[in-house]
């Protein structure tokens, strides 16, 4: 009897709200036209963190929740516009007067925001960080200070390669002019990603390699102050008795100190980056000392940044203190996936094995394999996810000769671009 009440009381009874990272959400207050929020392009990412916590026995809407949000706001407005509302809307459906937060990278900054601010209700018991950099990643000076991909970075993992070239693309179509100034206004999150005074000094110039000087952190042209403040007031979280768990991976060459050469100043006020020093203490995208500027409690995994909750179903379920109860089948993770930006487009046929899918402005999300976004009348952007043994072709039937294709796929060997395709001669390519 009291061995039964006590593995009981071990089993946590809170309900879980599950944030993801940057790009995890797509909508109609993200990218107009498509729809309702949800997963979107990066549902292979999150889809196997779901199945994961099904398999500790949670159910989607009754126990486990996703809080969605518009991750191109500061993560001030997502903790108080999506975070909040999504906190009540659980504690009003499951009758729990705490849950248990568990989020992604950038999402566990939306989490802290919460936590740290006047907003906060005491109504948190557990929150569960996986690579959230919580005093910044020097690679985001890439984007954040000239409008540049971290290639290095996304190039080691191709489905954040495919999710930074889709959104920037879509970014980049939609300020219409005006340059790096409209693409960071339209994404004015980006800046809280970079590292903070409590990161350190990153960003150096090296003078035919005799002497390194680093510039102060304090005395650059761009600043976090969102995670200088959030930092500064990081003992609130201790104060709020929250029990703190970060997963933490390490193993994978991250981005550290960036050598940069002097500019105009138009565009790298703090300067131009030349080449980075890299670390294998980190995930490939956040390094491990950044993750730990907060305390609690940490499990150092060999994942990269995308895949920490996705790989490690066991070491989750033991911060929630869960079991699991249930097997559920996987998918080969021996994948072939193909990433296509596609404007002044018919429709794009795709076949699989010799079946035929039509993308066109009527087609619904109804495949797993298969994500489509529809960005304004003729653009598409659709990434295609199958087993690395099947046979995979594409088509596109132009609208005009103006027609572009850019398709990037993990079994080519750089990005292949297509551009102003004549209808006569286009043929089906195979990926």
């Amino acid at each position: 009897m009291h061995r039964r009440r006590r593995i009981r009381n071990m089993t946590s009874q809170n309900p879980v709200i599950f944030i993801p990272g940057i790009f995890g959400s797509i909508g109609h207050k993200i990218i107009p036209g498509t729809g309702k929020m949800r997963f979107g392009p990066s549902k292979y990412v999150y889809e196997p963190v779901m199945v994961n916590f099904e398999e500790m026995g949670y159910v989607r809407g009754k126990t486990v929740f996703v809080c969605f949000y518009n991750w191109r706001n500061s993560n001030e407005v997502s903790a108080r516009e999506y975070l909040i509302p999504t906190l009540e809307n659980v504690k009003k459906i499951t009758g729990a007067k705490k849950v248990d937060i568990v989020a992604h990278s950038m999402g566990g900054l939306v989490a802290r925001s919460y936590i740290q601010s006047e907003d906060y209700k005491y109504d948190i018991n557990k929150l569960i960080l996986a690579g959230t950099p919580n005093a910044g990643a020097s690679s985001s000076y890439y984007f954040c200070a000239g409008g540049k991909l971290p290639y290095d970075e996304v190039n080691n993992n191709f489905f954040l390669k495919a999710l930074w070239e889709g959104f920037v693309w879509y970014m980049k179509k939609s300020s219409k002019g005006g340059g790096m100034r409209k693409l960071k206004n339209f994404f004015p999150s980006a800046t809280e990603l970079l590292p903070c005074k409590h990161f350190g000094d990153y960003i150096f110039k090296d003078d035919d390699n005799k002497d390194l000087k680093f510039i102060p952190i304090n005395d650059m042209a761009v600043q976090n102050e969102f995670l200088n403040e959030l930092n500064d007031n990081k003992k609130i979280l201790n104060r709020k008795k929250i029990k703190i768990y970060q997963m933490i991976g390490y193993g994978f060459e991250t981005d550290e100190y960036i050598c940069i050469e002097e500019t105009d100043g138009k565009i790298w006020k703090d300067g131009k980056p030349i080449y980075s020093v890299k670390t294998v203490y980190g995930d490939g995208r956040v390094t491990c000392d950044s993750c730990k500027t907060i305390t609690g409690k940490y499990v150092l995994v060999t994942s990269s940044h995308t895949d920490l909750l996705k790989d490690n179903k066991n070491v989750l379920a033991g911060m929630l203190n869960r079991q699991i109860v249930q097997k559920k089948s996987k998918v080969d993770k021996d994948n072939k996936i193909c990433n296509l930006l596609i404007n002044n487009a018919k429709r794009t046929r795709i076949r699989i094995n010799g079946q035929e899918i039509v993308v066109d402005k009527r087609y619904r999300n109804d495949l797993d394999s298969i994500n489509v976004e529809k960005i304004g009348y003729n653009n598409y952007w659709v990434i295609i996810c199958v087993n690395n043994k099947d046979d995979l072709k594409i088509k596109v039937d132009p609208l005009t000769r103006k027609c572009n294709i850019s398709v990037l796929s993990n079994n080519t060997a750089s990005k292949l671009d297509i551009q102003d395709v004549n209808i006569a001669q286009y043929k089906w390519l195979t990926i």
